[in-house]
């Protein structure tokens, strides 16, 4: 994981210096071992790796450099999971799914939301995945299926172009990282508790991708074909993929590990140009 925090770190040098500049100085060893003790758990590699580059902000920094969130010191984690689970305990929460005492806050807005390694894996049972922590309201979302997972995925993003600009206001893609985490991890992300706190059930894993039918020729894409499930196909910009679910005009294409919806099934008929009246008046209006 050390590489993929390298990735980040040359990736903010090169498109948001000023990032950096808010960062603390790395935790030691001594920083990362209090840490582990007060939560009662080793921290994962990439989130030691992550501290060690930078031990969350300076006092007057406020980067989120994470994803939209900012990375929770050391300290902060320790104490915020020790106030967290006081509260738990004398009852401040009206329902368990609220706060977990298996919750470690490792990612912060500042507002008293986390990101949140759940080592139990309170909801699907997958132990240590990423959920996401409101303090306002009962939604609680599992991210991803560990926090080196996520890192490293949004690395990956930030690399491929996930963080764009508008006019003089960054601002980071967040539906389009869901959309790459969803891509990456089967199942994930997933809503495990509504806004009213209402437990959700854990959505069905994709099927698998369908295989080409061999005995079926390759087609070229054309709108105004006509294709099935199975079918293998040629696209001028995308290259060859399979045809996996079809619709009356429109159908779903694999291209490599992307999924594509096309068109298909579409008329040639064009509609006729109104003529112009022999009185000269415009076409469609009546001649008084």
């Amino acid at each position: 994981m050390d590489e993929v925090v390298g990735r980040l770190e040359r990736w903010l040098a090169a498109n948001k210096p000023e990032v950096l500049g808010q960062l603390a100085p790395g935790a030691t060893d001594e920083q990362l071992a209090a840490c582990e003790t007060a939560v009662g758990a080793k921290l994962p590699p990439g989130l030691r790796a992550l501290l060690r580059w930078r031990n969350g902000n300076k006092p007057d920094g406020f980067s989120n450099v994470v994803a939209g969130w900012m990375l929770s010191s050391t300290e902060y984690i320790a104490s915020t999971h020790t106030m967290m689970n006081g509260l738990a305990d004398h009852g401040h929460f009206s329902s368990k799914d609220w706060w977990r005492s298996s919750w470690i806050p490792v990612l912060s807005n500042g507002g008293g939301d986390h990101v949140c390694i759940d080592r139990r894996g309170a909801f699907s049972g997958e132990p240590n995945q990423l959920i996401q922590f409101w303090h306002d309201n009962a939604m609680r979302k599992i991210v991803a299926p560990s926090f080196d997972d996520f890192l490293t995925a949004y690395v990956d993003a930030l690399e491929s172009g996930l963080w764009s600009r508008i006019e003089d206001s960054d601002y980071q893609d967040l539906e389009l990282f869901d959309e790459l985490l969803e891509s990456r991890f089967a199942g994930y992300p997933f809503r495990a508790v509504d806004m009213d706190g209402r437990r959700g059930k854990r959505p069905p894993p994709p099927p698998p991708p369908v295989e080409a039918d061999a005995s079926r020729p390759v087609k070229i894409y054309s709108a105004m074909a006509t294709f099935s499930v199975g079918d293998s196909i040629r696209h001028p910009a995308f290259g060859a993929g399979v045809v996996q679910r079809v619709e009356q005009t429109k159908f779903d294409v694999l291209f490599g590990g992307e999924l594509k919806t096309l068109v298909h099934a579409k008329s040639d008929t064009k509609l006729e140009k109104p003529k112009k009246r022999d009185d000269g008046s415009p076409p469609g209006r009546p001649p008084f």
